[in-house]
């Protein structure tokens, strides 16, 4: 078996002849064998900011996402309260460019 710098080294070597998508392939992988070795522990239920920039970007959205389902949105209109109902809404026009 080759030492350890030999084959960073021939690895390297080999990396730098693939183009850039197949570069990329490598990383994927190389990170998929790290975590598999190498799990990483389960998180915290409310994890720090520092631990979810160490994540990586895939799980940082499984960290990120709501636990329960979002509830749908009600299709009953809102009633607003008398002191609003006479309050109107008007679209802004754009501004004219001042010279």
């Amino acid at each position: 078996m080759q030492s350890t710098a030999t084959l960073e080294q021939t690895l390297l070597n080999h990396l730098r002849q693939l183009p850039p998508d197949k570069q990329q392939e490598v990383l994927d992988f190389a990170e998929f064998l790290r975590q598999k070795v190498f799990p990483l522990p389960p998180l915290p239920t409310q994890p720090s900011l520092q631990q979810l920039a160490s994540l990586p970007l895939s799980q940082r959205h499984q960290a990120l996402a709501p636990s329960s389902p979002i509830p749908p949105q009600t299709s009953k209109p809102i009633q607003l309260s008398p002191s609003f109902q006479h309050v109107k809404c008007f679209k802004l026009a754009p501004a004219a460019n001042q010279a």
